[in-house]
């Protein structure tokens, strides 16, 4: 429905499912997809929630200013370099 333009629908699917999802990694899926149908609706803000929501779900916290931000980059660039 959401390639289809259909972005109601999808949303009201998405948000069923994300309700019903077993575990914090399917339901992290799901609440990402709705950021990316508020996304591609043009709702920054609600695609911000969402995607700082799915973060969260998976235990990863959304930078709450530069400093974290910068903090949580250098951690990922070390996780990456020692893989």
């Amino acid at each position: 429905l959401m390639l289809r333009g259909r972005y109601n629908e999808a949303e009201e699917l998405f948000r069923e499912a994300s309700e019903r999802a077993v575990g914090r990694v399917p339901r992290a899926k799901i609440v990402g997809k709705i950021g990316e149908l508020a996304l591609k609706r043009g709702d920054m803000e609600t695609a911000t929630r969402a995607f700082e929501d799915a973060l969260r779900l998976l235990g990863v916290p959304a930078p709450a200013g530069t400093p974290s931000l910068v903090v949580q980059l250098l951690k990922e660039i070390a996780r990456q370099a020692l893989h």
